[in-house]
């Protein structure tokens, strides 16, 4: 398991967006993960809040 906890946003030439987000994620192996997602906008341009689901596989793509 992994869990991590972000603040981000964007700077441009309107309203800033900036937004915090935390996800946790599910490691099955060193290739092969899964995870959701929860955040919600912190200033009044960014989104209210949303939700995501994913998943990672990973390659070696280095030639041994």
């Amino acid at each position: 398991w992994s869990a991590t906890v972000e603040l981000f946003g964007y700077l441009g030439r309107n309203s800033p967006l900036n937004y915090a987000d935390a996800e946790i994620n599910y490691i099955i192996s060193k290739k092969l993960q899964f995870g959701c997602l929860a955040g919600f906008g912190l200033s009044s341009a960014a989104y209210t809040n949303y939700f995501a689901i994913n998943g990672t596989w990973g390659i070696n793509l280095r030639r041994r």
